[in-house]
């Protein structure tokens, strides 16, 4: 049984038209750290599957991990952590909000 959430980022009136194109990437040319680095969280801590989508004003990323003690420890990893922060400074030049939830 895998463990699913959804992720929904949801532009406001003050959002620019292109913000979800400048969502930060999982890479490391954009996190300043090595591929290697990446390429460790990957493969100690893999998605299963991930659907990525667009509707309206909503950004739309279900994720699908083997259990929610993958998914924790991969969102504990010094990598993913600054891809959380870069994506939370993103969120907040073009006012976005996120929820998760568990499906």
């Amino acid at each position: 049984m895998s463990y699913d959430i959804i992720i929904t980022y949801t532009k406001s009136a003050e959002s620019p038209a292109n913000a979800f194109s400048t969502i930060p990437k999982f890479s490391a040319s954009q996190l300043g750290i090595t591929q290697e680095q990446i390429d460790n969280v990957l493969q100690s801590y893999p998605l299963l599957d991930y659907e990525i989508r667009t509707v309206d004003n909503l950004l739309i990323i279900q994720l699908s991990y083997a259990s929610k003690e993958v998914m924790d420890n991969r969102l504990a990893t010094p990598e993913m952590i600054l891809f959380l922060q870069a994506t939370s400074e993103w969120m907040t030049a073009n006012h976005i909000t996120r929820t998760v939830r568990e499906v």
